[in-house]
């Protein structure tokens, strides 16, 4: 699998619009090269150089075997064109904006998909990040991974 951005290569700056510093709306994504028995597929950001231990930003999940792309900017709620967003280590729904501390040198924000082997997790509710990567863990078939980096 292959996981990209438009706004950003991998291992490359993340663009202001998409931290805390602009915007802090989600980066688009598109993604390739997926297992023929793929029927849905998961998205996570997490940010292993927080101070206090790994960050999670971001979990989508439920979204269709046949999109192959997130655009950018999705609304900050649970439930979104057929796919859903968990809670984030920020108690908020949908995607945290990337935001280390000032003068640290950059953190690395890694993006993972995950395509999985059923249609649907089975989840309720408004789940947290670590909710739907226990849900997804044992349904992955194919996995792909974006680093983007920031610092303020």
């Amino acid at each position: 699998m292959r996981l990209s951005s438009s706004v950003f290569n991998d291992d490359a700056p993340i663009p202001e619009k998409y931290t805390c510093e602009g915007d802090g709306v989600s980066p688009p994504l598109k993604w390739s090269d997926v297992p023929g028995e793929t029927k849905s597929f998961v998205i996570f950001c997490e940010a292993p150089d927080a101070p206090g231990g790994t960050a999670r930003h971001w979990a989508v999940y439920n979204i269709p075997a046949e999109q192959m792309s997130l655009s950018s900017e999705l609304p900050q709620k649970a439930s979104t064109d057929g796919y859903r967003q968990a809670e984030n280590d920020f108690d908020e729904v949908g995607y945290g904006a990337p935001c280390p501390p000032e003068g640290d040198e950059p953190h690395r924000y890694r993006f993972h998909i995950w395509a999985l082997d059923v249609d649907r997790l089975n989840i309720t509710g408004i789940p947290d990040y670590e909710a739907v990567k226990s849900a997804a863990r044992n349904h992955r078939i194919g996995q792909a991974m974006l680093t983007g980096r920031f610092s303020r």
